[in-house]
């Protein structure tokens, strides 16, 4: 019993020393996807319109992409997949926004929801989206829709994504 608690305090040990000792991340690789996403996120701030808020979510796009082949060791491949996991949100958030923009456009969609369409159900069920039926009355057909503040639901969890970056 002695002797395996002694093999257990060694073995921490040495997994402390092997972490301290393994390479770090190299920040200046990372700066323009930093700088970027701190773009994104100033712009969902301002409340910048969606044109404004594509050209910077392209730009930081760009730069987690570029940053696939040079992450060298665990701890930038473990920041690179945090970026990553980031711009896949932003990603979101912005289809859902893009959908937002085109329901606005149906006269039969009420005030304040976005039509579900096929190609945003995964959105509905990846960020938990209350989801409502609906039925035109002329044609009994029946549609779905989610609020269209659900936005905020995604960029939330961007901006608790973006703060694990930040610290």
């Amino acid at each position: 019993m002695r002797y395996g608690r002694a093999a257990i305090g060694l073995l921490l040990m040495v997994i402390v020393v092997i972490i301290a000792c393994s390479p770090g991340v190299d920040k200046k690789k990372f700066d323009g996807a930093r700088k970027t996403a701190q773009a994104v996120r100033q712009s969902l701030d301002n409340l910048d319109d969606y044109a404004t808020f594509t050209k910077v979510f392209d730009a930081f796009a760009n730069e987690v992409i570029a940053l696939r082949d040079t992450a060298s060791n665990e701890r930038e491949q473990q920041l690179l997949r945090q970026y990553a996991d980031l711009l896949m949100t932003y990603q979101d958030g912005l289809q859902l926004w893009e959908y937002k923009v085109e329901s606005s456009q149906y006269s039969w969609v009420p005030e304040g929801r976005i039509y579900l369409e096929p190609k945003i159900k995964a959105l509905a069920l990846k960020y938990h989206l209350p989801v409502q039926a609906h039925m035109l009355e002329l044609t009994q057909h029946t549609w779905k829709s989610i609020p269209a503040d659900s936005l905020k639901i995604i960029w939330e969890r961007a901006r608790l994504q973006y703060g694990k970056l930040s610290s």
